[in-house]
């Protein structure tokens, strides 16, 4: 203690209406500060680094279905570079801004596509790359996680389909090269080959 405020290394016992917290770590002016392990009346944890009495710098959360979050925070949000997987087994690494997926990363939903470009309101939003569970590879713009804009889908044949795709459907006119060389012209309407 220090002018009657906690202050150091202690441990703290709080009684919550959902429950217990408990506390292990650093101290200063009466708030959790420095290096410590706080364990929430849900069964959620957090270990790493404190700033008046938030998650600030590196950490690990984990809540207690086992999806956690390890990396950078800032007054108490995940923000900077870190790493995530939810409950349902997708994974995420790369940068976060406020809580949220934000900026370059890479992501690894529960059915195993992987989608590596940029993120925004954590979610894929704007130029990337979608390596698909089934084979095919699509490159170009992005909106809230499909495909939209002009791009390239590359087939697990190694046929290279170039056109717009509104809503992760190709849309209009397609160039085909084939993997023989050879090209040809597709039209496409909502997903469907009609031309």
């Amino acid at each position: 203690m220090l002018g009657g405020k906690a202050d150091g290394f202690g441990d703290l016992h709080f009684l919550l209406d959902e429950g217990y917290l408990h506390y292990n770590g650093g101290f200063k002016d009466g708030a959790l500060n420095g290096m410590g392990h706080l364990i929430l009346a849900t069964g959620a944890s957090y270990e790493g680094e404190f700033r008046s009495n938030r998650p600030h710098g590196e950490g690990l959360y984990e809540e207690a279905d086992g999806s956690f979050y390890q990396g950078d925070f800032v007054n108490g949000k995940p923000h900077g570079v870190g790493a995530s997987v939810s409950v349902d087994g997708e994974q995420y690494q790369g940068e976060f801004r406020d809580g949220l997926r934000a900026g370059t990363g890479t992501l690894t939903d529960s059915e195993g596509n992987v989608f590596i470009g940029k993120f925004e309101n954590d979610e894929p939003n704007g130029t990337g790359i979608w390596k698909l569970a089934t084979g095919g590879v699509y490159e170009g713009p992005v909106k809230d996680g499909r495909a939209e804009g002009k791009g390239t889908f590359t087939a697990v044949n190694g046929d290279v389909f170039f056109g717009s795709f509104i809503d992760n459907k190709p849309f209009g006119a397609f160039t085909v090269t084939r993997v023989n060389g050879t090209t040809e012209q597709q039209i496409w309407r909502d997903g469907e080959l009609v031309e």
